[in-house]
């Protein structure tokens, strides 16, 4: 699409010579998208698409972007044939679509293409001519066979004379009846009655009715020739138009607004104005890419923002643009008195009722009010960059590739600033009337009474723009950030350096009336706040701003900054933190603005000069669009495939909202969207997955994109603003679901839980039997114990008496007698010895092996400390803290080392006695050594060896005895259970 925008001449103080704006068209073609450019019908649905029937095709268009849909014969939901004649919307936003082969309807309403189904109007094909939708939500068709009524699921033929020639050409529904125009003329049917009545109002000529339409509550009927309409009180016909004052020889639509009457024929566009009746025409000319598509139009339609859209054949269709804001330029004239020689304008200023212009090539020029023209030529080839007009307007001071100069406005007379040669970027004036320089290596202050030129110590580098600020501080910027300078004198001067913006290169500033400083450049846009010293980089905040680059800066006076950027003019109001973008759409003549050239003039205009002269309007003038503009949803793909087609990945909800499914293992989810708006394209979206979620700002931005979403429900929502920023409070929105893998999902969650429950339970009662088992292997082992100590024990206690009496009877035998105690003696000691083995054998948490060391090395050490045996000891010190065994196995240990111990000490007749205890691979290790005369294994066979075997078959180990007469190894090895 192209769009040419209307060129104003300039406006100058009191001298008008303004001429009205062309009126321009934008054309959209086959080079577009568009499917054919013979296009006959169009109407807008309730979710915003403009729809499109052409003669090879139906097309959707958003504002943007164009979906077609052609006849294929192979699907079931698609169109039979490409012929489109006639369009309506119906209840829920289903489209009916007739052809010529038949009616269609659709009533998708989602992101994905249409499915169409054919509605059957007889046994032989219909050619469809006109589609009306009444209040009821029926169907009036009219084709040449009659005309129809159907509600898509029962259809009626209404009337069948009216066909062949006398075909229906339009219907409409008004004052509760139908309204149907032929070739014969108009007729009327009430609801509920079944004749029409035929209106013989000397309405038609004899070509009958083509067009009917009802507008502010008005019918229209438009003929061939005429146009007619009725009165809001006579509820009568009265002749709108007639073929004599618009000269057409047929006319096939119109459409009204606010302004005009707009009529298409086969010739061209008319326009009627509604007050003045001037009749203005439109032809395609063949040349300029503004004008009308073609001259044969075929249909007309009012979108609901206003746009006027028009179906020509063959060029495509043709958008009205709307009337600009009011911007306007100073160009190099190409009369005799030209205002300016040179269109490229670095510096411009209008204080009082005369114009100052520096441009590259041409100097100084001094414009009066009366338009005379003074003109300081470039010395020595000098640019003029910046000018500052004095506070009394008789000096102007400027600045040049080559030095700073003052100007005086009556005398002519021309100064030079001394002690500066270089190239000046700024120039500004204080209270004091003291005049700023900002030069290509610093900022300097000159005196002009004095004649006095004085550099400003630590402001280095290039300064690009100067300010004065309501407390009389100086502020420079330049590519050195932002440096505040202090005057309290001529003589006193301090400044202070932005350190969060040193080193950063910004090109203007300004001060707004609220007191806040604004500061832009390459590095953005910048709020300053000069009491608090704070910084905010308002660029970053939206990311629409973050590429532009900023030349100049200007208050308006009414609450906004101006700004030239490279993309053109933003408006940025800062009561509210909204923006808005100005370019050629809106009839800027080029957007190459030069740097600090944005300035106010005396009467509030706003100036920019740049290399296509200066660009002026009246800022007051820009009112915003209060109407939202409506987002939808255009595109949605998977895995980098388009999946709109694709009817395993869609489904409908109960609540009549589309849902796409996707599986956990399809991820790279991208999803399109638009803004439908049919006047301007530079929409700005944001978006938010979920409702918790906040707001994404995307800006221009037409796509969000989501690589992995974890498996839930989300749903989708995307708003976009419009050209004043105002955002729409109804987003479109689209349901997702992200399955879980079957290892997610709740049934294969709820069976795991249950399996594992049942597996914990079952944990759980093996392990309390296996507790119970070993409890009461525990509680058997210790009533083992509590016998065979009771036993023991009995017959000790037996002995001791035996021994007592032996002893009273043998009173008088002192030999005898002595023997008697020393073995009651013997038996006390045995007693006092197993009664602690057993009561240490009940202890509790004594189940390491450690705490059987000790308790062996206790007994070993009792046992050889009277006797001449040289006990040796082997156990490691910590190897057997970590290592546990059952109380039984603890038991058996015991009395297995005991037995050994014992065996050494009645039998060996040894010197040396040593114990062993250790753990190799996961078996408990005991040895027991003398070095005594050893025995004959073969010819004893004692209790003591019998106890020994025993013990260790309880223990489920094994044992072996070494003997010979240097000494006998007695060796035990059993697992740790």
């Amino acid at each position: 699409m192209t769009c040419i925008g209307a060129v104003s001449l300039f406006l100058f103080t009191t001298v008008s010579f303004r001429v009205p704006p062309q009126l321009t068209f934008e054309r959209l073609t086959v080079d577009d998208g568009l499917s054919h450019n013979s296009v006959r019908c169009l109407v807008q649905d309730d979710t915003g698409y403009l729809w499109l029937g052409t003669s090879y095709g139906l097309n959707r268009f958003d504002g943007q972007h164009i979906v077609t849909y052609k006849s294929d014969l192979d699907e079931n939901h698609a169109l039979l044939t490409n012929s489109i004649n006639a369009l309506a919307i119906g209840e829920n936003n289903a489209l009916w679509v007739g052809t010529d082969k038949g009616l269609y309807v659709s009533s998708d309403r989602t992101p994905r293409r249409r499915q169409f189904q054919k509605i059957a109007l007889g046994d032989t094909p219909v050619e469809i001519s006109t589609l009306c939708v009444d209040s009821r939500g029926d169907v009036w068709v009219g084709s040449n066979r009659g005309l129809w009524l159907t509600n898509g699921s029962e259809t009626e033929l209404i009337e069948e004379t009216w066909s062949g020639e006398d075909f229906v050409r339009a219907i409409v529904e008004y004052e509760s009846a139908i309204w149907v125009g032929n070739s014969q003329g108009l007729f009327r049917l009430a609801h509920g009655q079944r004749d029409f009545e035929k209106l013989d109002l000397h309405l038609t000529d004899r070509f009958g009715v083509t067009r009917l339409q009802v507008i502010q509550g008005e019918l229209w009927v438009g003929t061939k020739h005429k146009l007619w309409r009725t009165s809001d009180s006579e509820k009568t016909f009265h002749l709108e138009i007639d073929r004599h004052k618009l000269k057409v020889t047929h006319m096939n639509g119109f459409v009204v607004n606010e302004d005009a009457i707009w009529i298409g024929t086969i010739e061209g566009l008319y326009r009627v104005d509604k007050q003045s009746r001037e009749i203005s025409v439109y032809h395609y000319d063949g040349v300029t890419d503004g004008s009308i598509g073609a001259n044969y139009i075929r249909d007309l339609a009012i979108l609901d923002d206003g746009s006027i859209y028009i179906a020509t054949s063959p060029g495509g269709v043709s958008r009205i643009i709307r009337e600009r804001p009011a911007f306007e330029m100073l160009l190099e004239s190409p009369t005799k008195d030209r205002l300016i020689n040179d269109s490229f304008v670095l510096a411009v200023s209008q204080a009082f009722d005369h114009l100052w212009v520096g441009s590259l090539y041409d100097g100084l020029r001094l414009i009066e009010k009366d338009r005379s023209i003074r003109i300081w030529p470039s010395q020595g080839r000098r640019s003029v960059i910046t000018i500052c007009e004095s506070q009394d307007g008789v000096w102007v001071w400027f600045g040049t590739t080559r030095g700073a100069l003052g100007a005086h406005r009556q005398t002519h007379d021309l100064r030079f600033v001394p002690g500066i040669d270089l190239t000046v970027w700024a120039i500004a004036e204080d209270q004091n009337n003291q005049i700023w320089i900002g030069s290509e290596i610093g900022l300097f202050r000159f005196d002009p009474k004095l004649e006095q030129t004085t550099q400003i110590v630590g402001v280095d580098g290039s300064v690009s723009a100067i300010i004065e600020t309501q407390d009389r501080e100086v502020w420079t910027v330049g590519k050195f950030g932002v440096v505040n300078v202090r005057s309290e004198d001529a003589n006193n001067v301090n400044h202070t350096q932005f350190a969060e913006l040193e080193g950063l290169r910004f090109v203007d500033i300004v001060e707004t009336t609220d007191g806040n400083i604004w500061v832009a450049g390459d590095e953005g846009l910048w709020l300053l706040d000069p009491d608090s010293g704070d910084v905010f980089n308002y660029s970053a905040r939206y990311p629409d701003l973050v590429d532009l680059q900023f030349v100049s800066l200007v208050e308006d006076g009414v609450g906004a900054v101006w700004a030239g950027t490279s993309k053109g003019l933003l408006r940025i109001d800062f009561g509210n933190e909204s923006f808005r973008f100005f370019d050629a759409d809106d009839g800027l003549v080029g957007i190459d603005f030069s740097p600090t050239t944005a300035s106010m003039a005396h009467d509030g205009r706003l100036l920019f000069g740049g290399v296509n002269g200066i660009c002026h309007f009246p800022s007051g003038n820009f009112r915003d669009n209060s109407q939202p503009v409506q987002a939808a949803i255009v595109g949605v793909n998977v895995a980098g495939r388009s999946i709109l087609d694709d009817d395993d990945y869609w489904k409908l909800s109960s609540k009549n909202e589309w849902t796409i499914r996707l599986p956990y293992d399809r991820q790279g989810l991208s999803i399109q969207f638009s803004a439908l708006d049919y006047q301007f394209h530079r929409n700005l979206f944001r978006y938010k997955l979920g409702s918790r979620s906040d707001w994404q700002v995307l800006g221009e931005h037409t796509f969000a994109h989501f690589p992995e979403l974890e498996p839930g429900h989300y749903d989708f929502l995307v708003s976009t603003s419009n050209r004043s920023g105002v955002w729409s409070d109804a987003p479109a929105k689209l349901k997702i679901i992200v399955d879980p893998p079957f290892w997610k999902s709740v049934w294969f969650r709820s069976s795991v839980a249950i399996i594992v429950s049942f597996v914990i339970f079952g944990v759980i009662f093996l392990n309390r039997r296996a507790k119970l088992r070993i409890e009461m292997a525990a509680l058997a082992t210790k009533r083992q114990a509590a016998a065979d100590f009771h036993d023991h024990l009995g017959h000790q206690l037996t002995r001791m008496s035996m021994l007592s009496s032996i002893a009273l009877d043998k009173l008088e035998n002192r030999s005898q007698l002595e023997f008697l105690l020393n073995q009651i003696q013997s038996t006390s000691r045995r007693i006092y010895s197993e009664s602690r083995d057993f009561i240490w054998s009940l202890l509790p948490g004594m189940h390491s092996l450690h705490d059987v060391a000790e308790h062996l090395e206790d007994f070993a050490v009792d046992l050889f400390e009277a006797t001449d045996f040289e006990l040796r000891m082997a156990i490691p010190e910590h190897a057997l803290d970590f290592v546990s065994i059952s109380s039984e196995q603890r038991r058996h240990l015991c009395l297995f080392v005991k037995e050994a111990l014992h065996n050494a000490l009645r039998h060996s007749h040894g010197e040396h006695v040593t114990l062993f205890l250790s753990v190799e691979e996961c078996q408990v290790m005991a040895v027991i050594e003398d070095d005594g005369q050893g025995f004959n294994s073969n010819k004893v066979a004692g209790i003591g060896l019998t106890n020994l075997r025993q013990r260790s078959q309880a223990l489920t180990g094994s044992s072996d005895i070494e003997t010979s007469d240097r000494g006998t190894r007695v060796r035990l090895r059993f697992p740790i259970t």
